[in-house]
């Protein structure tokens, strides 16, 4: 069977995850996601495949929102800082900030 290489990009708490578990299986690293991605295909189509309505729910969730915060977006230098209406939590911008590199 031929292999292709494809590189992966995880959150750090994920690959924790994915070593604690190879540690405690006696697998590689590599072993532990090859059977997650193989166990967990199946599972992820029939997640995704449902046909549920949620248009409700999400209505409900926009609501309690509010109307969306003014933003506005200030040139200083090389960067761009958006500047809102509406405070932003410390722990809101590390979540978001943690998806880059």
């Amino acid at each position: 069977m031929s292999q292709v290489t494809y590189p992966l990009g995880l959150p750090k708490e994920l690959l924790k995850e994915v070593k604690d578990a190879a540690k405690e299986t006696g697998l590689s690293t590599a072993d532990v996601m090859r059977q997650a991605i193989k166990f967990g295909i199946p599972r992820v189509r029939q997640a995704l495949s449902r046909e549920e309505d949620f248009s409700e729910a999400a209505a409900d969730t926009w609501e309690k929102l509010g109307p969306a915060p003014t933003v506005k977006f200030i040139k200083k230098g090389r960067y761009t800082v958006g500047h809102t209406d509406k405070q932003v939590s410390l722990k809101t911008i590390k979540e978001l900030l943690s998806e880059f590199p």
